[in-house]
């Protein structure tokens, strides 16, 4: 077994019985902040393998000093229920220069991250890249994620799905974050990049300049949110 500077520890190794988590597919390394990937892993759901591992570890670890002590390594915004059967999309940060370290070995691999993850360096603001086809309004929303005060973001707003959603979002941010719309513009056929002049030998102008527009009826314009504090 290869071994990696408190790798091998005894949370991430021993029998379930013992009270171990054998299963786990990464462990952390406070000194180092690392957040070690397990041998044959694959493919790292990040709600799972990583932010409820992150809570295991500060409860069950039996390293010394006890895992509490080291900086927090994963947190997340949203993720609320809102129905039954809805909940708020989940968007989970790298905090305090924790990293992820894939398992060094001998053969080259992939390595798959499931879930929207970013990092923030202490003092930075959380960003959020919002496209979602005119679920902005339902999701955006500070009384449901109040963490959003401290988040910057940059939404496309969709009117052809849900009318006046840019003034709706600027009212909603309006006593929490400054703003600057990017107004958006109908393509021209002239605008297609060179890279993708090989599509006017198989169609029309107007085929290609629909399919550059996305068949909208008009641009969409984008929203820059910046927190006030």
């Amino acid at each position: 077994m290869q071994l990696i500077y408190n790798y091998n520890n005894w949370w991430r190794w021993a029998p379930r019985e013992e009270g171990g988590a054998p299963f786990q597919k990464v462990t952390f390394s406070g000194p180092e902040r690392i957040i070690y990937v397990a041998p044959d892993v694959t493919e790292l759901d990040v709600k799972i393998d990583i932010y409820s591992a992150w809570k295991e570890w500060n409860l069950y670890s039996q390293e010394a000093p006890h895992a509490t002590v080291w900086p927090e390594a994963i947190s997340v915004i949203g993720g609320e229920e809102i129905a039954s059967d809805v909940q708020v999309g989940a968007t989970f940060f790298l905090e305090n220069g924790w990293r992820i370290q894939p398992f060094i070995g001998t053969n080259a691999y992939t390595l798959s991250i499931l879930g929207n993850l970013y990092t923030r360096e202490v003092g930075d603001n959380p960003f959020l890249f919002c496209d979602i086809e005119g679920g902005e309004i339902e999701l955006l929303n500070l009384k449901l994620i109040p963490d959003l005060v401290k988040t910057e973001l940059l939404v496309e707003v969709h009117e052809m799905y849900v009318e006046n959603c840019q003034q709706r979002l600027l009212d909603e941010f309006k006593n929490t974050h400054n703003y600057t719309i990017i107004y958006g513009k109908e393509r021209r056929f002239e605008d297609l990049p060179i890279s993708c002049g090989i599509l006017s030998y198989f169609a029309s102008k107007e085929r290609v300049t629909n399919l550059m527009n996305e068949g909208r009826p008009y641009p969409m314009n984008w929203i820059r949110l910046q927190p006030l504090n």
